[in-house]
């Protein structure tokens, strides 16, 4: 933090912008002048409320921990979902190609909204509609399911660039 600062205070010293950042340090409210720092001599104050949120710091660190478990938890279960709808869908309709893309594959994208996609090849298209509602029924996710012959070009190049075969 005391970088940002440091880093912030050489660009403060310019007019317009030195008062902008003035004008809106006076309007912050409950900051007096103690709770500020300065970068060095000469520059604005910044506020400085980390003692006054210090003591959320623990709590906000454990529930940022549980949530990323949970996520994580949320994540390997749509694996797994993902992996018993791929037999299905291989089993019943006779699936050939079935890979994995979207949130799925980025622990980094994955959240509690993410779904499962799947891009599949080998179903009749007769028989598309019908292996997406069987393979969505008993899932706990969301199922998107492309057809990988039926799908545009770009989709099918990022599909084949980034998922995963299961």
């Amino acid at each position: 933090m005391d970088h940002l600062r440091a880093a912030a205070g050489d660009h403060l010293r310019d007019g317009f912008l030195t008062s902008f950042v003035l004008k809106l340090l006076s309007c912050y409210n409950g900051v007096q002048e103690e709770d500020t720092v300065s970068a060095s001599p000469g520059a604005i104050p910044v506020p400085d409320l980390s003692q006054k949120y210090a003591a959320y710091l623990p709590g906000i660190r454990q529930r940022w921990r549980q949530r990323q478990d949970e996520l994580t938890r949320r994540r390997d279960a749509a694996w797994e979902s993902a992996r018993h709808i791929a037999m299905f869908l291989r089993a019943r309709y006779c699936a050939t190609q079935i890979i994995a893309f979207g949130s799925l594959i980025y622990p980094e994208r994955f959240d509690e909204r993410s779904d499962i996609d799947l891009a599949v090849a080998g179903i009749p298209s007769h028989a598309f509609f019908g292996a997406w509602a069987a393979a969505g029924a008993g899932c706990a996710f969301s199922l998107d399911l492309v057809d990988l012959g039926d799908c545009s070009p770009a989709l099918r190049e990022l599909i084949a660039r980034e998922g995963r075969p299961l």
